[in-house]
């Protein structure tokens, strides 16, 4: 499917301030009588890289900056005849426009005025609502890890408006923004950007668990609620977006590895055993300046390897429910399972249906319209039990032989119950089929994430800034079977050859490059160009660890849709409810989303530059 959208917009809303990464600074430059000072020169200056930009103010001694990226500035401003003033220490925010104004003494430009002190952090420039988690939380702050590497999204329950999702059985969501909202909006409808564009699929923003830049790559996070201009559009209740870091004039970086074993954990509580886990998140984070660029430049570089091997058995107090030793040998004759005292109902034929009573797939058919299946030792004219074979499965039907794999129960006395025991012992589970009794991981993910980013001041009038991410997670999960993730054949490559797996589990792997390239062009000190060129590849490939096998043909299930069940794992069997099929199949999936974005802001007289944007975006979306 292809997608393609343009649009223009011209607001009287300052177009800088809503590119939510960045941030601008304003202001009027006077003199001591509050008159405005036209043609004064103001240069901004980033206190980590050096980085310089100069722009001037306008006849009515008004002032703007094209989109910076966050930190901590100094405005120097001159003017001859007057002397030089200097406003250091301005910390600058995602989406923020900050208001310095400049007051201007008479005096030779040799001589300075330094304004001690920070400025108050407040927005008066527009009623943008807006909430920023910076760097000092991301460093200091614990991170909730649910079987998954540490997720940047995870401290947006600091926001206010913020409520995540519920919990559910899935560890690998936990602390993630999945299903989560924003002041009440749609779940799984929140738009997610980093370094100037957007991030993610368009019908699936809150799969960032799954693409999301690495945590320790986050200079500050903010999410934006209200008053956001058409390019945020595509929300609901807010956005959010990420800035990432940037090297600096001095080099710097850390290592790191965040260790979670069962060899360092506490006993649970009803389980006195503890069950074996690894969760081992590590990498390293490195950026600096590059020396010797020519161009009369300033080039600074960040890197940062992110790493997960995260490895688990049987999640604590799990307890399947398994098919007893008759069972096992196809015989669901038990009284607790059959009544032939109760008719449920009858079938298109008229035949009467019992509770518990259990059919053959191999017999559907249509009658009317309508799909009928034989019971299994049930009369196919009349529709009653046949004594002694009544919901007995015959020796010669598939299904009994894979009934036998099931795994023997660990409670005799239950006659359902498997590990781990009530004691939270693994050793005493016995595995029917050959398989080990408790070296089998039933989930287990690695993931390998890179990020490098690269800014280059060519000179006091353009910038560059190019982020490239790449995101590879292979995973292997829902293997709570008898045989867990235990395969004879490779079950990413070649699961059509394990005709024996009888599991739910099965195997993904998730692929993304991200590349978001930024350039700042002055023009002149009143006009200003920001320019957004992003390219995003979000590629899924996940297979069953037997899909491909045609159990459906192979056990005589005799189901339609031939094409999508010959594809499909093992059907799904239990001992205390319905049967079902499994929903997981051999599936390759991709999108790719290109995104243009241009803006401009021109100011001429008494006009703040700010004031007149223009801006101009297209989308590409392609799966």
């Amino acid at each position: 499917m292809l997608l393609l959208c343009a649009l223009v917009v011209f607001t009287g809303q300052g177009a800088h301030a809503q590119l939510a990464d960045r941030a601008e600074i304003t202001g009027l430059v006077t003199d001591t009588s509050g008159a405005g000072i036209p043609d004064a020169k103001v240069t901004i200056t980033n206190q980590d890289t050096g980085a310089k930009i100069v722009v001037g103010t306008n006849s009515a001694g008004n002032y703007s900056t094209p989109p910076l990226p966050i930190g901590t500035y100094t405005i120097d401003v001159e003017k001859e005849g007057f002397k030089h003033a200097t406003h250091p220490g301005i910390v600058l925010s995602g989406a923020q426009s900050f208001r310095q104004d400049v007051k201007l003494e008479l005096g030779a430009v040799t001589q300075s005025i330094e304004v001690e002190g920070g400025a108050e952090q407040i927005n008066t420039e527009n009623a943008t609502v807006s909430h920023t988690v910076g760097e000092t939380y991301y460093r200091d702050l614990p991170a909730v890890m649910g079987a998954d590497i540490r997720l940047a999204e995870s401290l947006l329950q600091l926001q206010p408006g913020f409520v995540p999702m519920q919990p559910n059985g899935d560890a690998i969501f936990r602390g993630s923004q999945f299903t989560s909202r924003i002041n009440g909006g749609q779940t799984m409808a929140t738009e997610n950007w980093f370094d100037g564009a957007a991030f993610g699929y368009a019908e699936g923003h809150q799969g960032t668990q799954e693409s999301a830049v690495p945590y320790p790559s986050v200079q500050e996070m903010t999410v934006v609620e209200n008053t956001f201009s058409a390019q945020y559009g595509h929300t609901s209740g807010g956005f959010i977006t990420y800035a990432t870091k940037s090297g600096t004039d001095k080099l710097h970086g850390n290592v790191y590895d965040f260790l979670t074993t069962d060899k360092l954990d506490a006993s649970n509580f009803f389980l006195r055993k503890r069950l074996p886990l690894t969760q081992n998140n590590w990498g390293a984070a490195v950026g600096g300046p590059v020396p010797k660029i020519t161009w009369g430049g300033k080039t600074f570089w960040f890197i940062n390897v992110d790493g997960l091997d995260y490895h688990s058995i049987v999640n604590t107090g799990f307890v399947n429910t398994l098919p007893t030793a008759a069972e096992r040998q196809g015989d669901f004759s038990d009284p607790e399972i059959l009544n032939t005292t109760k008719i449920v109902g009858h079938d298109a034929l008229g035949r009467p249906m019992y509770q518990g009573e259990i059919f053959n797939p191999s017999t559907t058919r249509l009658v009317n319209g309508v799909p009928v299946r034989d019971g299994y030792g049930f009369d196919p004219t009349t529709g009653l039990p046949i004594p002694g074979q009544a919901n007995i499965i015959p020796a010669n039907d598939p299904l009994r032989s894979s009934l036998a794999a099931f795994t023997i129960p660990n409670i005799p006395a239950l006659d359902r119950t498997v590990c781990p025991d009530a004691t939270g012992n693994l050793g005493t589970c016995v595995r029917a089929n050959g398989f080990g009794g408790n070296s089998d991981d039933n989930n287990k993910i690695n993931v390998r994430t890179w990020l490098f980013r690269i800014d280059h001041t060519f000179n006091s009038k353009f910038s560059v800034s190019n982020t490239y991410y790449q995101n590879n997670r292979p995973r292997t999960a829902h293997c709570g079977g008898p045989q867990g993730c235990t395969t004879v054949h490779n079950g990413q490559t070649d699961s059509a050859a394990n005709d024996t797996y009888i599991g739910q589990g099965f195997f993904q792997r998730i692929t993304n490059h991200f590349e978001h390239l930024q350039m700042n062009w002055i023009i002149k000190p009143n006009l200003f160009n920001h320019t957004t060129l992003a390219y995003d590849r979000w590629h899924m490939q996940g297979n069953q660890l037997s899909g491909g096998v045609g159990w459906n043909q192979k056990l005589g299930l005799g189901l339609p849709n031939q094409s999508v069940f010959n594809n499909a794992g093992f059907p799904q069997l239990n001992f205390n409810g319905p049967i079902g099929y499994t929903h997981y199949g051999i599936s390759i999936s991709g999108r790719h989303h290109l995104d243009y974005r241009e803006a401009y802001a021109q100011g001429r007289g008494r006009i703040p530059v700010h004031d007149l944007p223009a801006n101009g975006l297209g989308s590409k979306h392609r799966r």
